[in-house]
């Protein structure tokens, strides 16, 4: 089987414990494990982390922006985005 396919069927088949990825056995029960809070770092600098039902996903802090393909978040140029004109944002 290709390599992709054993990653996909891999996000869906239970792990040792029994559950789904981005959950975790709790009491006996399946939980959501929230990445944030194990792994506070996971998005990188600049970013926050936001938990979501069976996994996460990342968020620039105001004043950065997502670059693609590498997933960081680095500082907007504010000059070069926005007009000068005299006075207030240099």
């Amino acid at each position: 089987m290709e390599l992709k396919w054993k990653l996909l069927l891999g996000l869906f088949l239970p792990s040792c414990s029994g559950c789904l990825i981005g959950f975790k056995l709790v009491q006996m029960k399946c939980v959501d494990e929230d990445e944030c809070a194990t792994s506070p770092s996971v998005c990188g600098d600049h970013s926050e982390c936001v938990n979501t039902h069976g996994s996460y996903s990342c968020a620039c802090v105001q004043g950065f922006i997502m670059r693609v393909p590498t997933g960081q978040c680095t500082d907007i140029n504010k000059c070069a985005n926005k007009p000068f004109y005299g006075s207030g944002d240099v």
